[in-house]
C-alpha cells in the first residue's frame, strides 16, 4: 500500500463495508454491508450482546456465555442501556411498525413498544432515543452518533414517548438540528445521510438527492488515479465535518445483479474530505488490496489470506485475521468488531479492530 497526500480543491458522501461472497456463478463476488454503532453486535464496559438469528446472546469481556433470550420477531439490532437491553426490529417504512422489547440483564422480558415508522434506536447515560421516519424524510444514520426526533427514560420505557424540542436537544447531547427534522450528535452538511454506500459505472452519471453527497461524487472521479476499471464502489461515514471513505475499482460487473467479481478489482484508495472546504485528500492507495475501513490513522484491508490494519503515519502494520477461505467470506464492521462471516454462518467469527 503507498500513503499519498494529494489534495484537491474542487466542489466538496457515502459508506458500507466491503467483503467476499460465493454466488451461483463461476466467479467470486465481493458482498457488501453496513451496520451502526449497534448493530447486530454491541458492547458495554462489560458486556458483549450479539444477535445470532432470533436468539440474543450475552458474553463477558473475556468471552464467557451470560446467557441467552430469544424474541417472536426478526431483530435488527441489539442496543445496550444501564439496567436493561433492548431488541429492535426497524420499520421497512414510514407507513410500517418497528418492533423493541426490552429486557433485564436477568433476560426477563420487562416491557415490549410497537411505533409506526422507528428507523434507529440508541441508549445513552439511561435515556432511549429513538429516530421516527415521519413522511419521505429519511433518518440520519451514523456510525458513531445518535439521530433522533423523540426520546424516553429506559426506567419509563413501556409508557409516552416524548417529541425532542430544540429546549432540551443540548440538556440530552444532541445538539445538531437537520432540515429533515431530526436532532443528531454530528452536524447537517448538505443533507447527507451520515453514512453511505455506492456503486456506479465510470460510463454513467449519478444524481443523489443530498448536495454533500452529490458533492463528495464529483470529488471522488476528481482524484480517480489510472487503471481504476470500469466499476467502483464507494463507502463513506460522517464524522464531525469529516467524510471518511473508501474506494475500490473493478474491470467490470455483472448487470443483471450488479455484482462485483473479486478477481476483477482493479485499485483501491481511501479518503477523507473537508466537507466546509471542499477538499479530498487521498490518504492512501493501493492496485492489489481490498480497501474495508478508514479513519484519520489508519486503514483496514484484506491482502490475500489476512485482513491488516496499516498506521498511516509509521506505516505499522498488524495483521487482524488470517482468512482459510478469503473468497468466500463477508466482511462486515459490527461497532467496534470487525465480522468475518463463512458460508452457511448467521453470525461469523468477531475481530476487535479498534485497539
Amino acid at each position: 500500500m503507498k500513503k499519498t497526500g494529494v489534495l484537491i480543491c474542487v466542489f466538496a458522501c457515502i459508506m458500507g463495508l466491503v467483503g467476499c461472497r460465493r454466488y451461483s456463478s463461476d466467479k467470486t463476488y465481493t458482498g457488501i454491508t453496513a451496520y451502526a454503532l449497534n448493530s447486530q453486535v454491541a458492547e458495554n464496559e462489560s458486556v458483549v450482546a450479539k444477535i445470532v438469528g432470533r436468539q440474543i446472546i450475552l458474553e463477558g469481556k473475556l468471552g464467557q456465555n451470560l446467557g441467552n433470550v430469544s424474541v417472536d420477531f426478526a431483530p435488527d439490532e441489539v442496543v445496550l442501556g444501564e439496567d436493561s437491553f433492548f431488541v429492535f426490529s426497524k420499520a421497512e417504512s414510514f407507513e410500517d411498525e418497528g418492533n423493541v422489547a426490552q429486557f433485564n440483564y436477568d433476560f426477563a422480558k420487562m416491557q415490549e413498544m410497537k411505533l409506526k415508522g422507528l428507523t434507529t434506536l440508541s441508549c445513552k447515560d439511561g435515556v432511549l432515543f429513538m429516530g421516527i421516519q415521519v413522511g419521505e424524510n429519511k433518518v440520519p444514520y451514523f456510525l458513531n452518533g445518535i439521530s433522533a426526533n423523540y426520546y424516553i427514560e429506559e426506567k419509563k420505557f413501556g409508557q409516552t414517548i416524548k417529541k425532542i424540542k430544540k429546549s432540551i436537544s443540548k440538556e440530552l447531547q444532541i445538539p445538531f438540528f437537520h432540515d429533515t427534522g431530526f436532532y443528531c450528535t454530528e452536524p447537517d452538511i448538505g443533507n447527507y445521510p451520515g453514512t453511505m454506500t455506492y456503486t456506479f459505472d465510470l460510463e454513467e452519471k449519478e444524481k443523489f438527492y443530498s448536495s454533500q453527497a452529490q458533492k463528495d461524487y464529483e470529488l471522488v472521479l476528481s482524484v480517480l488515479q489510472e487503471n481504476m476499471g470500469k466499476v467502483l464502489r464507494v463507502w463513506e461515514y460522517q464524522t464531525g465535518n469529516y467524510i471518511y471513505g473508501v474506494c475500490n475499482g473493478y474491470s467490470n460487473v455483472d448487470k443483471s445483479q450488479f455484482l462485483l467479481a473479486q478477481e476483477d478489482l482493479m485499485s483501491s484508495f481511501s479518503f477523507v474530505i473537508d466537507a466546509e472546504t471542499d477538499e479530498i485528500t487521498v490518504l492512501a492507495k493501493s492496485n492489489n488490496e481490498l480497501f474495508i475501513f478508514t479513519n484519520e490513522t489508519f486503514v483496514i484491508y484484506q491482502k490475500e489470506d489476512e485482513i491488516i490494519k496499516e498506521n498511516y503515519t509509521t506505516h505499522e502494520c498488524t495483521c487482524l485475521k488470517k482468512i482459510q477461505n478469503p473468497y468466500k467470506v463477508l466482511l462486515a464492521l459490527q461497532g467496534n468488531f470487525l465480522e468475518v462471516r463463512g458460508e452457511d454462518q448467521v453470525l461469523g467469527e468477531l475481530v476487535r479492530w479498534n485497539t
